[in-house]
């Protein structure tokens, strides 16, 4: 754990070094990161934040870029409500996910369980069809001393 720790500093570092107002962005509109790894615990927590964090990223990036090329001051943008509402959005649809993605998994598989059940309801009948009705019937042991 010490050792990822010192490569994070050194990244901070550098970036403070080339670009401090790039970095205060990226910083600020991370938060929703931070406060996803705070508060998603149980069931798949670290893809749940993955996903929280690709989202967040995704939106934020934009005005990282637009800072590091010389677009816009670090100050320009966070007092923008506009960059804002982008970056916190991106987060939000990652969270979204988050709670849609299972109900709408589990409803498509719901449906394919289903239409397999009616593929092989359909495919004993046929069995039944063409061998009789004693398919239905237990099998009868007989017992041999």
């Amino acid at each position: 754990m010490g050792a990822s720790w010192i490569w994070y500093f050194l990244l901070i570092s550098i970036g403070m070094a080339v670009s401090p107002g790039a970095c205060f962005v990226l910083a600020a509109g991370m938060v929703p990161t931070l406060v996803a790894m705070v508060v998603i615990s149980g069931h798949c927590a670290v893809q749940r934040l993955v996903t929280v964090a690709s989202f967040n990223l995704a939106g934020v990036l934009p005005f990282v870029i637009n800072v590091w090329t010389g677009g816009d001051t670090a100050s320009a943008i966070l007092t923008d409500i506009f960059s804002w509402m982008v970056m916190l959005g991106a987060a939000g649809c990652g969270t979204l996910i988050n709670y849609v993605g299972p109900i709408v998994a589990a409803q498509v598989l719901t449906g394919m369980a289903k239409s397999d059940q009616a593929v092989l309801a359909q495919a004993r009948k046929k069995l039944i069809d063409e061998w009789g009705e004693e398919l239905t019937r237990p099998p009868q042991v007989s017992q041999s001393d």
